[in-house]
């Protein structure tokens, strides 16, 4: 009985390919993905829970919106460069009841403010930004936060229970966060940082 010794055949593994080497389909690759090849992960999407918690808990629905202990959005800039009245250079709201309706991620968030002119009320995806009110810049927004120590910080990221915050100084740093009612959000509370709020 004739033998025949099978083709030579080796796979070499990357983290995104195959690449078959077999002499008659050497330049055949193959992609997948860690999905593909593990029939839990796929069926569970495991994988993408896992890259989706980088982004670190979301804040809690509730925690956003225009009543009482809310979020209050410190100052708000637009994303255009003319305001709604057409009067001139659009610039920051700083008035009191802006809101975050919703988070995109824990630096984009949908936010509703009053335009600097006082003539229209906005509603737009705008950028959380770590500076105060007068250094912010089109499309973004910021919201103040008061240290346990009276230090006045501008919050950079945003979770459910925490706050990645920076100092005018540059001094950055996370800290539990307090959402205490309108009147007592600006005074210092132990052990945690208090946001302000409507």
């Amino acid at each position: 009985m004739d033998c025949v010794a099978s083709p030579f055949f080796f796979a070499v593994y990357t983290p995104q390919q195959i690449i078959n080497t077999h002499s008659q389909q050497s330049q055949q690759v193959y992609s997948w993905t860690y999905a593909d090849k593990n029939r839990v992960v796929s069926r569970t999407h495991i994988w993408l829970h896992i890259r989706r918690n980088k982004m670190g808990r979301p804040v809690r629905k509730d925690r956003f919106g225009s009543t009482a202990g809310d979020f209050e959005v410190t100052g708000a800039f637009a994303t255009g460069t003319v305001q709604p009245d057409g009067t001139g250079a659009e610039a920051v709201s700083t008035v009191s009841g802006n809101y975050i309706e919703a988070q995109r991620s824990s630096t984009r968030f949908k936010v509703n403010f009053t335009s600097a002119d006082g003539s229209t009320r906005l509603s737009q995806i705008l950028d959380l930004t770590p500076v105060a009110p007068g250094s912010l810049a089109n499309g973004q927004f910021c919201l103040q936060i008061i240290l346990d120590d009276s230090t006045v910080a501008y919050a950079s990221k945003i979770f459910n229970n925490t706050v990645h915050y920076k100092e005018a100084g540059g001094t950055t740093g996370s800290v539990k966060y307090s959402l205490l009612a309108e009147g007592t959000d600006e005074g210092k509370n132990a052990g945690v940082g208090s946001m302000d709020t409507i």
